[in-house]
């Protein structure tokens, strides 16, 4: 069910969210990547995050604050 909620969003929500999970990336390494400032990154992402979120609760999908999913290492 996550996996088809992640399918459903947008092709920059879903490029977003697969640098931090996925890649590890952080907000500069997004910037660099993406050829955006920090700052554009940061509101992008939690636009991303919060669009997952609604659509997650949307399929019925629950989440608990032990269930996030942050890279070892990493603070979102």
């Amino acid at each position: 069910m996550i996996a088809a909620v992640f399918r459903s969003l947008s092709d920059d929500d879903r490029e977003l969210l697969s640098l931090v999970a996925w890649e590890g990336l952080g907000r500069e390494e997004i910037a660099t990547t993406l050829g955006l400032s920090r700052n554009a990154v940061r509101i992008r992402l939690y636009r991303a995050r919060r669009r997952f979120s609604r659509a997650l609760d949307e399929a019925g999908v629950r989440s608990t604050s032990e269930s996030r999913m942050v890279p070892a290492g990493r603070s979102l």
